[in-house]
């Protein structure tokens, strides 16, 4: 199953390597031998409340996602699996001499035992 990959990806120790590495922002990329792909994993700190977190990130709106990031082209939420986690699909608009790239995406939200949310 797709899903369970995913989140085996994303929780196993498996040998990520970080490329970013800052205050606020990790990311790290993998190779993994049975794909083709290179895997990109980002963890950030941002400094916004919850409530707005929240109202950008949960609907899926295309006309909101594209106000902090202008080079999506389409996208929308697959599937649901449960209230804190969905699969979404989107793709970024071509720029020369690339074609446009497609993603999908895994969010989990997560409230840790201090109160902060992941």
């Amino acid at each position: 199953d797709i899903t369970e990959e995913m989140m085996r990806l994303l929780t196993e120790k498996l040998p990520w390597e970080p490329i970013i590495l800052s205050e606020n922002m990790e990311v790290s990329t993998l190779k993994h031998i049975s794909s083709e792909f290179l895997f990109i994993k980002a963890i950030s700190v941002i400094s916004a409340s919850l409530e707005s977190v929240k109202e950008v990130l949960t609907p899926g709106d295309v006309e909101i996602i594209r106000l902090y990031n202008p080079l999506m082209a389409k996208g929308h939420d697959i599937f649901y699996m449960g209230k804190n986690k969905k699969v979404s699909y989107s793709q970024t608009v071509p720029i020369w001499p690339c074609r446009p790239r497609e993603f999908v995406t895994l969010i989990h939200r997560k409230k840790l035992p201090n109160g902060d949310i992941l």
